[in-house]
Order: structure tokens, then sequence, then C-alpha cells
């Protein structure tokens, strides 16, 4: 439900030769998406166990899980990034860089009664503002690492 109209749009995108800032408008959109999902109100401590159980269980579930993450989030935004940087989506270093972008957002996740990031922050909670906050962050930060990058690559 968080990834899945972001996941769309991108495809869209992909189907033609976008330039960079559409690109760029994309990838924002995905990010945006992939903070929300990892903050989201539905990220509560009886999912998070459920994933841990799989996790220890190697249930299909939690490849099912994972699937649909790596098939909305993951891939798109690989496919983002190698078109930035004019390389191809299976390279090594893409794929380094993709996970390296999303995984910004995984310290925020959403589970504030254990330390964390909102112990970090002092927060007893992720509200809507400081969803905006993280989204606006990580754009931010990302848009560096990428443009560093894409200056290197020319």
């Amino acid at each position: 439900a968080h990834l899945a109209p972001a996941a769309a749009r991108t495809a869209t995108v992909l189907e033609s030769e976008p330039d960079e800032e559409t690109l760029f408008t994309a990838l924002y959109g995905l990010l945006d998406a992939f903070v929300a999902l990892v903050t989201s109100r539905d990220a509560t401590a009886s999912r998070s166990a459920f994933i841990s159980r799989a996790e220890i269980e190697g249930t299909p579930e939690l490849d099912r899980l994972f699937e649909s993450v790596r098939r909305l989030g993951i891939e798109p935004c690989r496919e983002i990034v190698a078109k930035l940087l004019r390389r191809k989506p299976d390279d090594e270093e893409i794929r380094v860089r993709t996970l390296a972008i999303l995984g910004q957002a995984f310290v925020f996740h959403r589970k504030c009664r254990d330390k964390s990031a909102c112990d970090a922050m002092n927060w007893d909670r992720i509200d809507e503002r400081r969803v905006r906050l993280i989204q606006t962050v990580l754009r931010e930060q990302t848009t560096a690492i990428l443009r560093a990058a894409m200056e290197k690559a020319s």
C-alpha cells in the first residue's frame, strides 16, 4: 500500500527517456514512500514481532514480504540510480548505492519504545511533521550523494 503507487509512477517514468529532473522527482516519490512505510503507524511492535519470528523460522511469509519491498521499492530505485549514473542496474556499485540510499530510512523505524533514532532524538513518537522532516533530509542527502557520483562519472 505504501510503495505501489510510487512504484507505478516510477515505471511510467522509466518507460520513456526521462531527463535528470524527472528521474530525481521519481526517486523522491519512492524515497518518500519508503520513509512513510518504515515510520508508519502500521509498523507496530506486532509487525516487528511477526518479521522477527518469520526470520527466525525462515517462513515463506517473510520471503513474500521481502519480495514486495524488492519489487516495489528497491528495484525501481536501482533503475533510477543506474540511469542517473549511466550504468546498468545490475552493476554491483549501483546495487550498493541503492541500498545505502534506502538504508538511510531504516534508522527511523517506528519502534520508538526501544533504543533507536527516536531515543537519540528525544522523540516519543514520529508524527507527520517529523516524517516530512526525515523525507526532506533524505532527499537532500540522496541528491548530494548522487550528484557527487554523477560528477565523478562524467
